[in-house]
């Protein structure tokens, strides 16, 4: 969608937006633009990584869209999946499930771009924020495209909870609970890239 270029030096102008959005692509939002993948990452098994992302156009999310870059190996049938989650706006003091994908066993199992859609879209809202939770098991699970292998200290800037842009939820988990508490999610985990799309 073309922007219109604010008017310089005039104080509450538009501002020229020039960088790649969502929107510009057709998409409702995405952790990282996927152009600035600069690393891969593996994810833990058993355990929620969370990523966080703001939604920049309203609208069903009904796809999630990610790059497996090496397989996972020996994956358990019926417990891998990736979930959105809201990020405290349902009930305050923890992220509510609002759509999960069929299981990912074959995805997670293939290296290619996956597309898979939500059981049931949800609804997102723009210059809101949300989770994406990828949950794996197996022997190994499988590495995703990341957006940086910077050092989590900078990227998470001491947040904790809600507030984490990546983090991590639970062990020895065989399904993505229905909603985590914010105590139970340590900041951590990758910069997974993954897009939200209609």
């Amino acid at each position: 969608m073309p922007r219109t270029p604010g008017a310089k030096g005039v104080v509450g102008a538009p501002v020229e937006v020039t960088a790649n959005q969502p929107e510009d692509f057709g998409l409702l939002g995405w952790t990282s633009d996927p152009l600035q993948a600069t690393s891969t990452a593996t994810t833990s098994l058993g355990s929620v990584n969370l990523v966080r992302w703001r939604c920049t156009k309203s609208g069903l999310v009904g796809h999630v869209g990610y790059l497996v870059t090496v397989i996972g190996t020996v994956l358990t049938a019926g417990q891998n999946f990736i979930g959105l989650y809201d990020t405290g706006e349902s009930v305050p003091g923890q992220a509510t499930q609002l759509g999960i994908t069929g299981d990912q066993t074959a995805n997670f199992g293939a290296a290619a771009v996956a597309l898979p859609a939500l059981v049931v879209p949800a609804l997102v809202q723009a210059g809101q924020d949300y989770f994406w939770g990828i949950l794996a098991n197996g022997t190994t699970a499988p590495t995703l495209e990341r957006a940086s292998s910077g050092a989590l200290a900078l990227w998470n800037q001491g947040l904790a909870g809600l507030g984490v842009r990546t983090g991590t939820s639970g062990a020895g988990l065989t399904a993505l609970p229905a909603s985590i508490a914010a105590g139970a999610i340590a900041g951590g985990g990758a910069s997974f890239v993954l897009t939200a799309a209609a």
